[in-house]
């Protein structure tokens, strides 16, 4: 498992673990050592090795006597230069792909996003559409360096550009069974066992600590997955990709939608100690046209991805986690 000091790798390496899976992951050095000091040390079915660049970094070692990869690295929004995305997404999906090949592995999983589907202006997510796994965003390289877009078009582009490479890829390799993982926005508690991650690493679930910090955020597409249905399905692809196949394995996932305003308002609900910190409802702004959805039946047939955690359970506890995590923060 590839990036397991984030909140999906994190989620993905618990999910094999509490199946009896014996886990390897790679890591930068600077996360290395609070690895080793808190899951590594609780949990003898996982090792980590050190892979300071997914994407020329040579891997063979990582890759010695497994049995499949799950590629989950990739840099979070705003954290580096549209150079620094085509290195990371780009160039390290395809990395991790040819080095498979030549250790002679056959069943590699790609975290790709639900952004791929639409072009990364995002403009169709609130035209009402349905979108399903025939559905590609259009991007290329060179729009991506123009300097012309902002750190969220220039992330859901490097999405864009990987998975097309990594199915161009994929169609030359005959013996490679390749699947994608693709969810919307992903919130959802922090991996037990695993280091607490700084405040300005929280990604996603930054826009809910806003909530809780009296604001409402950008209002992102509603349509979100909970981090533990994410990391589920991931670990249903890697277990029924074992014969390759001439059909694309894309699988869409979501559990539904909700705005910021349905959260205040849950939360002031269920949690109303929290009242004085959540921000007035009158204060959140219509939405800019209808929500639209996404078919998630492909996932449903063939990962088991039926059930779902609803968002109320999704929010209530990624704020019990980030209220627990807070709590670091503050003697930092």
């Amino acid at each position: 498992v590839t990036g397991v000091s984030g909140f999906v790798g994190s989620h993905v390496v618990v999910e094999l673990l509490r199946k009896g899976y014996a886990v390897r992951g790679t890591a930068r050095s600077g996360r290395i050592a609070s690895l080793e000091s808190t899951i590594c040390k609780d949990n003898p079915d996982f090792t980590l090795v050190h892979v300071e660049n997914i994407a020329n970094g040579d891997l063979s070692e990582s890759l010695k006597d497994v049995d499949g990869v799950i590629h989950v690295a990739s840099p979070l929004v705003g954290k580096g230069s549209p150079e620094e995305y085509i290195a990371s997404a780009l160039d390290g999906t395809l990395n991790v792909l040819r080095q498979a090949v030549t250790a002679g592995i056959n069943k590699v999983v790609l975290t790709s996003s639900w952004g791929t589907t639409l072009d990364p202006d995002l403009k169709q997510a609130w035209q009402g559409i349905t979108f399903t796994s025939l559905h590609y965003g259009k991007a290329t390289k060179e729009e991506m360096l123009s300097g012309k877009h902002d750190p969220g078009w220039v992330y859901l582009a490097s999405k864009i550009l990987a998975e097309e490479a990594a199915w161009s890829f994929a169609s030359s390799q005959p013996g490679l069974s390749l699947s994608t993982i693709n969810p919307p926005f992903i919130y959802g508690p922090l991996a037990p066992g695993f280091p607490p991650p700084r405040l300005n690493d929280l990604g996603a679930n930054s826009m809910v600590y806003a909530v809780i910090s009296g604001t409402f955020p950008y209002q992102l597409p509603p349509l979100f997955c909970d981090v533990r249905d994410v990391a589920r399905a991931h670990v249903a692809a890697f277990e029924c990709s074992g014969t390759p196949s001439s059909t694309v394995r894309r699988y869409l996932i979501s559990g539904g939608a909700f705005t910021w305003k349905d959260a205040a308002k849950h939360l002031a609900k269920a949690l109303p100690e929290l009242r004085t910190r959540l921000p007035p409802l009158e204060k959140a702004k219509p939405l800019p046209g209808p929500i639209s959805r996404i078919d998630n039946q492909l996932a449903a047939q063939e990962l088991g991805m039926v059930e779902y955690i609803g968002w109320e359970k999704t929010v209530e506890d990624t704020v019990r986690s980030l209220l627990d995590v807070e709590k670091t923060w503050k003697k930092e």
